[in-house]
This record gives structure tokens, C-alpha cells and sequence, in this order.
């Protein structure tokens, strides 16, 4: 009589784990002892801990953060009051926009606000946003903290409607020159809204 062989083989049963070790009985009943075969552990994934919660998108239809230089060539007294920037910005629903404005301080006004607008801009439309800042009083600098709200929109963007808050942070630049020109003031901006 011609010794059989068994062929062991496992097979992956959903979510079931197999056995790291099988024991096989032996077709033949002369054979006393157990035929050991070691197949490998199944890998499983466990997750070591919670997964993390997916970043909520916010209820603001241009949430988002931008760069860019800026110029200033108005001053009043010894403050800066005049800014024009130009840069670039990834918001919410329009994607990466090219942006441009100004914004305006109170100048020698009492219990004024600085004011300006902002136009941001892609191959499909435009939407400019009005900037509103705290009261402040006379010869104030800039304030960082804005309100903003849409007041015009164009091509896809010609329903967006939003209101907000608008954070600006301004970098002045040691010598205030640009392209050959002397200003007085120029430097690099980072914004947030939503």
C-alpha cells in the first residue's frame, strides 16, 4: 500500500480567526503519532484607538486662509492708514482664489471703524466681501479683527452669500521699498475667515 499524503490548506472565513496550529490525523492507522503542520497566524487589524473624527466643514462658504505683500501709501499723524494687498487664498467653495483689496484705517476720525474691501477671484467669477473693523479712536492703527460680509458676486459665484469673521496679520518689512518705489509702509499678510 502507497503512503497518502494530506494536503493541509486553511481558508479565511469572514472575520473568523483560523488557528495558528493544525493538528492533522493521518490517513494511515499504523502511524501513532500526530503529524504537526504550522501555518502562520492570521494577521487581524485592530485599531490601537478611536478614530479620529473627520474635521467638521464649516458652515462659512468662504472658511479659509491667505497670503500675500501689501503695500501702505497713506498715513495720518505717524500712522499708517491706506493698504492695498495683493496674494492668494484657498477658501471653501471657490477653491484657490487670486485676492486683492484695500482697507483703510480711521485716519483722524473719532469712534470710527476702518473699512475696506476684498475681491477674490478664479476663472469661474469673483466675489468681494465689504471688511467692517472695531470702533476705535482717533489715529488707531489697523485692527486685525474684521467683520465680513459679501456685498457682490459674479459668474458661479453669483448666489454665495456669507458673513463672518476676518483675522489679519500683518509682517512689515524692515526697509519699506518696493520695485525701486519707497512707501511707508510694505510687508507680508496671513488672513483666516469663516
Amino acid at each position: 500500500m502507497s503512503g497518502q499524503k494530506t494536503r493541509l490548506n486553511l481558508e479565511v472565513l469572514e472575520g473568523r480567526a483560523a488557528p495558528s496550529i493544525v493538528i492533522a490525523r493521518p490517513p494511515i492507522p499504523y502511524l501513532s503519532a500526530p503529524v504537526l503542520a504550522f501555518a502562520p497566524a492570521p494577521t487581524i487589524a485592530r485599531p490601537t484607538s478611536a478614530p479620529a473624527p473627520l474635521a467638521p466643514q464649516s458652515l462659512h462658504a468662504l472658511a479659509g486662509s491667505g497670503y500675500g505683500t501689501y503695500i501702505c501709501n497713506l498715513q495720518f499723524g505717524s500712522t499708517p492708514t491706506g493698504f492695498y494687498f495683493d496674494g492668494t487664498a484657498t477658501l471653501q467653495r471657490m477653491g484657490k482664489v487670486h485676492v486683492t483689496g484695500s482697507i483703510r484705517g480711521v485716519g483722524y476720525a473719532t469712534n470710527a471703524r476702518a473699512t475696506g474691501q476684498l475681491t477674490f477671484t478664479t476663472a469661474y467669477g469673483s466675489v468681494t466681501v465689504q471688511l467692517t473693523g472695531p470702533v476705535q479712536p482717533a489715529l488707531a492703527p489697523l485692527p486685525s479683527i474684521f467683520q465680513y460680509k459679501v456685498v457682490a458676486a459674479t459668474g458661479a459665484y453669483s448666489s454665495l452669500r456669507d458673513a463672518g469673521q476676518f483675522t489679519l496679520t500683518r509682517t512689515p518689512d524692515a526697509i519699506p521699498v518696493r520695485n525701486g518705489i519707497r512707501f511707508i509702509e510694505t510687508g507680508s499678510f496671513r488672513f483666516t475667515m469663516g
